[in-house]
């Protein structure tokens, strides 16, 4: 019932002890209750029809602490728009309860009502009852509430009659039917943000006791509601939507349940239920459960299922797993981005079909699964980062896992570090700290372009939560505006198109470590991860393009693996080079095209990065140039090169000399030893560095962790500076 607002640094640190090849569990039974996914509207109160309701912006008579949202002296300035008194406002923004509900309910849910600031008429103190360290909840909520009710008529909040759950008739019954308290930061607790209730009191009276306010949460047939309200804490450390967002959780528990069905303790996705930080729009369980969308059944193979915007149509469908557990389902959301509240991802481009895995019909903790078309994967941590002062593991793709972990799981690597994705090693071996756990700079979403196909071959496979794979497939086949047209197939599905193929370094042949390696590719993810792929496919087409140039096959036919040594990959490069497959089967069905592969063409094959200047001539040197440390990444000592052009002076024409210095700094850019400073005339030039202290040139001792470093060459007016990775 409470949303905890842990900190992700909190997350991130958390132990688990399974290893990189297990995957994840879908979800195990935390009670014998069912979800009752066949039941229709709210089970403590109405979702369906109108629901008038009170919020109350609170704060103690004597708080004067900061609150960037909120002044000590007034009231948040959303407070006069958060709800709507009728459906004539019509608001269209975002941090207002009449909209929200308006959209997520296609106008099933008309929630109205009024939003008023109240003082409590006593200091804080005087609600810290017997030494407690924070306020009495359920008095100060009661002291609020009844010098509210001097400026409101309470009768208008009781309109509805609890009499069991998924029950409610739309009569008075004398109890209010809900107060939102908002209290200015956290008051009583630093454990929560929110809460079901108004703090579990005993009941009241209000409006010359003809109304009463019940304190606790949910109710009994025969006994009728136990509450009549909850309880949110304005976190002024957080955003003005992620409070919103929580005043949505907890009436979400009214709406569809006192427990939460899901808890983000491994699986991250959306809906009203989940954290404080995930996106608030409803996921199609939710909508369905709530009655305010009927997902089509995929009952058989539906060969062209045109999908609306999932917010802004009545558009979804869902496929119960045959072979899978009591209440196994898979639901598929069309999401383009048209509301404001499809904020499911932080990729603005992320726009398509998106696939939660819904595990069983029980309360389960990590229960649904976001299928992300960006697949599941092997991931390793080759170091450390500083994100937002924390000290977090930097997760890199190591290699495909069909029974991995996706960027919207909690990872387990190789080295058994695990945590969320909050810092991220791409493809070029740069490290980031930003939002990649919700999708930043990743596709979730089969679409046209990226991944069109979800089959029991492709990555992530179609299969149920105890690993069996189940014979379905979608194909997405064509989008029109925000419309997206797909296909389902519930049998045969080996006799559709083949799924996207990987492309990667060949995994018989991958060398991390040498400067230079000839180019050697394959394709097919049973090379990875040791599971079938498509028993048909037969052909392949293999294209290549430098630079910004066309694409040209350079390969067609039944090999699955490359090498060419006419393209040599050299990280001090010379030109772009992408590559990308597709495959055919015995029907002569093609694939999408593969993710797109980018290496390097050096000016001429190397043997060895040592000889690299064997046979260059000094007196030629036309350039300054800082080359790339190798071995990188290193432990613990690199070399760099770097060369120095000739410099003619114009008025005598003889060779000059220029000062020349080294500097080696970390990612704050404190500078950690200077490896040369002298002058230099035109040559190549090669200094060791050692992460253990000192250098060749001299310096200061001393050890350095595993992390990202920057090393600058400066040389008159002329400024390089290239990035090193070092692993301890």
């Amino acid at each position: 019932m409470k949303i905890t607002y842990l900190i992700f640094l909190i997350l991130a640190a958390n132990i688990l002890t399974w290893s990189q090849n297990q995957e994840i569990s879908c979800g195990s039974k935390s009670s014998e209750s069912l979800m009752d996914v066949t039941q229709r509207g709210g089970k403590y109160i109405t979702s369906i029809g109108d629901l008038k309701v009170l919020v109350v912006f609170a704060k103690f008579k004597d708080d004067t602490s900061l609150n960037q949202f909120w002044p000590a002296d007034s009231y948040p300035s959303e407070m006069n728009d958060f709800i709507d008194p009728d459906m004539q406002k019509g608001s269209t923004h975002f941090l207002n309860l009449t909209n929200y509900y308006n959209q997520m309910s296609f106008g099933n849910f008309r929630v109205t009502g009024k939003a008023i600031g109240v003082e409590t008429p006593f200091p804080m103190s005087h609600y810290i009852k017997n030494n407690e360290q924070y306020p009495n909840r359920a008095q100060a909520n009661k002291d609020i509430i009844q010098v509210a009710d001097d400026s409101v008529d309470y009768k208008e909040f009781d309109n509805w009659t609890y009499i069991s759950n998924y029950q409610n008739i739309n009569q008075p019954d004398g109890i209010v039917d809900m107060v939102i308290v908002i209290w200015r930061g956290l008051v009583f607790t630093n454990q929560w943000s929110g809460e079901s209730s108004l703090g579990k009191g005993p009941e009241f009276s209000v409006e010359n006791n003809q109304e009463r306010i019940k304190m606790d949460f949910g109710g009994y047939p025969g006994y009728g509601t136990y509450g009549s309200g909850v309880t949110v804490q304005y976190w002024s450390a957080k955003t003005r939507e992620r409070n919103f967002k929580v005043v949505i959780h907890e009436i979400a528990h009214w709406l569809i349940n006192g427990e939460h069905p899901y808890n983000n303790s491994n699986l991250v996705f959306w809906g009203m239920l989940t954290l404080g930080s995930e996106g608030i729009c409803a996921n199609a369980f939710e909508r369905e459960k709530l009655e305010w969308l009927n997902p089509t059944s995929i009952g058989g193979t539906i060969l062209s299922a045109p999908m609306g915007d999932y917010i802004t149509t009545p558009s979804a469908y869902k496929y119960n797993i045959t072979n899978g557990y009591l209440g196994e389902v898979y639901y598929f959301e069309n999401h383009q981005q048209i509301s404001i509240y499809d904020n499911i991802t932080s990729n603005p481009s992320d726009k398509g079909i998106f696939i939660l895995h819904l595990s069983n019909s029980f309360y389960a903790n990590d229960c649904v699964r976001v299928l992300t078309s960006d697949g599941f994967w092997n991931w390793d941590v080759p170091l450390h980062t500083d994100c937002w002062g924390n000290d977090l593991p930097a997760f890199r793709k190591k290699s495909i896992n069909r029974n991995g972990f996706g960027n919207r799981d909690k990872i387990t690597s190789s080295d058994s570090t695990n945590g969320f994705l909050y810092s991220y090693i791409n493809d070029k071996g740069e490290a980031g700290c930003n939002d990649w756990l919700h999708g930043y700079g990743f596709n979730n979403s089969f679409n046209t372009t990226f991944n069109d196909l979800f089959s029991p071959w492709s990555n992530p496979p179609a299969k149920t939560c105890n690993g069996q794979s189940t014979d379905f497939l979608m194909e997405v086949l064509n989008q029109s505006g925000s419309f997206v047209t797909v296909r389902f197939i519930t049998q045969n599905a080996i006799g559709c198109k083949p799924s996207k193929p990987p492309l990667s370094k060949d995994p018989r042949n991958m060398d991390y470590q040498n400067q230079t390696v000839i180019t050697r590719l394959a394709w097919g993810a049973d090379f990875w991860d040791g599971l079938p792929i498509e028993s048909d496919v037969n052909w392949s087409e293999l294209q290549l393009k430098i630079d910004s140039g066309n694409w040209s096959t350079i390969y067609s036919g039944a090999n699955r693996f490359w090498t060419d040594s006419n393209y040599v990959y050299n990280i001090d490069n010379q030109a772009d080079v992408s590559y990308r497959v597709r495959v055919r089967d015995s029907q002569n069905k093609w694939s999408m095209w593969s993710n797109i592969y980018e290496t390097r063409i050096a000016k001429k094959n190397l043997t060895a990065l040592d000889s690299t200047f064997d046979n260059k001539d000094v007196n030629n040197l036309s350039e300054f140039r800082l080359y790339q440390n190798y071995p990188n990444p290193f432990n613990p000592d690199t070399k760099i090169r770097y060369s120095i052009p000739n410099i003619i002076a114009s008025s005598n024409g003889t060779k000059q000399s220029l000062n020349v210095t080294l500097q080696i700094y970390d990612m704050l850019g404190n500078e950690i030893t200077t490896l040369v400073n002298e002058e230099k005339s035109s040559g190549v030039y090669e200094v060791n560095f050692s992460a253990k202290g000192g250098s060749a040139s001299g310096g200061n001792a001393y050890s350095l962790s595993s992390g990202i470093y920057f090393y600058k060459l400066q040389a008159g007016s002329f400024v390089e500076i290239k990035k090193m990775i070092l692993l301890r």
